[in-house]
């Protein structure tokens, strides 16, 4: 008999060994000690993104000083989802632009809460803005600092004196190499490249978006995309020029490679003039508006304007990383599956199998108490029903009555459901609940000629 309970044991932990496990997030990384003020505010922001359980933040790559370059990968409504759209969204390749990676921690705080993100949109702008249904479409892709060597430093390149918007076709500096990485493996199908004007560059240093010509196709898609946009902005009060690259433009820049490539590409700048929070309330309502735009346009009309290019091809036969769908499936109800109760993942029943295993081992061996205090040898062995050592009373364990084996295995059940009930304690369920006993995947990752 005891051999039986030997192999349900080890088939117990085989089945619980071949169910996938939840993977985690890597540690949150100090993007620099002490960090500068955006840098800062971005550790704090990723922290308690972190904290919420509702993003992954991965690392896109390392700066030359070793900095981590943070991914941020989310949903605009804070609930994890494998949405139709993808936007790459790039902050700071200038490290002496901070407004953009202020406006995005604000953006990554703020959505990660769960909490509606037109509440971050200029009040005169909500009431248009019809509930940004168009986010539940969209998956964001966040390079939050592209450049943390430049950002801790306040100067507009990194650490090695390269500016990395003219490095996008050479790619010789490890923080262009990491965010092209993150942009093959996501397929987005829009780009968008945060900037801001500073009062040494040339009039006008106004507020403008600009689209960039992509090779093979039309510029019909960012018509449109901008078409919703900036009328609204508009009748706000402020003036937001639409350009277009103009032939001939540099084309090492940051959204004019990627549009090079098909995907629909836009740089953002905000006037040399504008205080510090009026940029920032720019950025996030370009941001957020566009966001939505882009999910407001059905995925067939997404495979229309992006067809016969690479990023269409890529978009295309694009499939979730598995960690990322395992992720999504374990926080109630994100995947394609439905929601997912705790009895449907298996590896609750293979906790439940080995908690049972072992209070029936637990059981026989150790609950012994009946015959104490009735045999001269002191505690009586489980296999051969006798007392340990020698001396009186064997013959006592060899008579053991039925009754008493009776009253012995009574515990058996509630010891199975107790330890089942501790390993079910750490399953990944409910709304804001995630394992207690593994740390989530934090890692702590680039406009015009600018």
């Amino acid at each position: 008999m005891p051999g039986f309970w030997i192999r349900a044991l080890s088939a117990a932990s085989a089945l619980a060994l071949t169910v996938p496990a939840v993977a985690v997030q890597v540690r949150v990384e100090e993007l620099s000690a002490p960090p500068s003020a955006p840098l800062l505010k971005l550790q704090q922001s990723l922290r308690e993104a972190r904290a919420s359980g509702s993003v992954r933040v991965y690392s896109a790559g390392r700066s030359l000083e070793g900095r981590n370059i943070p991914l941020v990968v989310m949903s605009p409504t804070g609930r994890p989802s494998l949405p139709p759209v993808r936007v790459l969204i790039i902050c700071a390749q200038h490290g002496d632009e901070p407004a953009s990676v202020e406006a995005i921690s604000d953006i990554i705080r703020h959505c990660a809460s769960g909490w509606d993100p037109s509440e971050l949109l200029t009040p005169s702008l909500r009431k248009g803005s019809a509930g940004l249904e168009g986010l539940k479409n969209v998956l964001w892709i966040i390079v939050p600092a592209a450049n943390p060597d430049g950002l801790q430093a306040g100067r507009r390149s990194n650490s090695a004196g390269a500016d990395i918007n003219r490095d996008w076709y050479a790619r010789t500096q490890p923080e262009t190499r990491a965010v092209k990485q993150a942009f093959a493996r996501w397929a987005p199908h829009m780009v968008l490249d945060l900037h801001q004007w500073s009062p040494d560059d040339p009039p006008p240093a106004d507020n403008g978006l600009e689209m960039a010509a992509a090779p093979g196709r039309t510029n019909s898609m960012e018509r449109a995309l901008a078409g919703r946009v900036l009328p609204a902005v508009r009748a706000t009060g402020r003036n937001v020029s639409l350009i277009s690259s103009r032939p001939g433009a540099d084309p090492t820049l940051a959204h004019r490679f990627f549009a090079s490539t098909g995907a629909v590409s836009f740089l953002i700048e905000t006037a040399a003039r504008s205080a510090p929070d009026e940029r920032r309330r720019m950025l996030k309502d370009l941001v957020l508006l566009l966001s939505d735009a882009a999910g407001r346009t059905a995925a067939p009309g997404w495979e229309e304007a992006l067809k016969g290019t690479p990023a269409g091809a890529a978009a295309a036969s694009f499939h979730y990383p598995a960690e990322y769908r395992e992720w999504v499936a374990s926080r109630d109800g994100g995947g394609p599956g439905g929601p997912q109760g705790p009895l449907s993942d298996p590896r609750l029943w293979a906790a439940a199998a080995l908690g049972l295993c072992l209070a029936v081992m637990r059981t026989r061996q150790g609950e012994a108490h009946p015959l104490r205090g009735r045999t001269a040898g002191g505690r009586v062995s489980p296999v051969r029903r006798r007392p340990w050592g020698f001396g009186v009373g064997s013959s006592t364990a060899r008579r053991f009555p039925r009754y008493e084996r009776a009253r012995e295995r009574a515990p058996l059940l509630k010891n199975a459901l107790r330890a089942a009930a501790s390993c079910a304690e750490n399953m990944s369920y409910g709304p804001r609940s995630r394992p207690t006993s593994i740390r989530p995947i934090v890692s702590t990752a680039e406009t015009g000629n600018r």
